[in-house]
């Protein structure tokens, strides 16, 4: 789960947290990977503006992403948990996203 020059402190936090989960979410989450839940067909009819962070350390498929028309963001990482390894431009983003859903919700 994380690069090999992860720093400990990170790889503490992040098991942490990943620990402290409730156990529903955790199976849920889960399930959905291990049943392949097709996340793109579920947001293609939002009307809504949907962003991913995605990590530079981690694959996705482009064409799906474009396709279900979400704006896909890279953020440099080492491994795939983006809000903690660079809060600052996930926070960044997540804000952009929520704006622009505020935007088409109150005009």
């Amino acid at each position: 789960m994380f690069a090999e020059d992860t720093f400990d402190v990170l790889r503490k936090s992040i098991s942490e947290g990943m620990l402290a989960t409730p156990r529903e979410v955790g199976f849920g989450a889960m399930k959905g990977m291990t049943e392949d839940e097709p996340l793109f067909e579920l947001v293609k009819g939002l009307k809504i503006p949907k962003m991913i962070v995605n990590a530079t350390a981690r694959d996705i498929d482009d064409t799906a992403v474009r396709d279900a028309g979400v704006n896909l963001r890279i953020v440099a990482t080492k491994s795939h948990v983006v809000m903690n390894e660079n809060p600052e431009e996930f926070n960044r983003l997540l804000s952009e996203v929520v704006e622009s859903n505020l935007q088409v919700l109150n005009p």
